[in-house]
């Protein structure tokens, strides 16, 4: 009785063993992905970008007509600027959206309010 024991402790063991490597496998992946997008992520914050005049148009160009929608308030604004970043990509200008926010802030305080209206 007691080797039956045993054969019967030792498979539940060892299918519990398997379980857990089959569960850890993904966790383990999900939270490596996760980790990579973060360090991507504050790479992509310390790296400065330097704006050509042709970034700068373009942006300009793209984001002005979208002001009413970026006041009004109905979408999300990283929703607006995720669209304005495909335009920039499809003019082969790659650049992320918080660099164009930081760059059309930085052009919002040089223009005077009074050009803006």
């Amino acid at each position: 009785m007691l080797r039956r024991l045993s054969k019967v402790s030792t498979k539940i063991q060892s299918t519990s063993t398997n379980l857990h490597n089959h569960i850890d496998m993904p966790t383990t992946s999900v939270a490596a992905n996760e980790r990579q997008e973060t360090e991507s992520t504050c790479i992509e914050k310390s790296i400065p970008h330097f704006w050509t005049d042709a970034e700068e148009r373009a942006l300009v160009h793209l984001r002005l007509p979208m002001e009413k929608e970026f006041n009004k308030g109905e979408k999300a604004h990283s929703t607006l600027w995720g669209r304005i970043k495909v335009e920039m990509f499809k003019l082969n200008f790659d650049v992320s959206v918080t660099q164009m926010i930081n760059k059309w802030n930085t052009l919002k305080k040089k223009v005077p309010q009074s050009v803006r209206q």
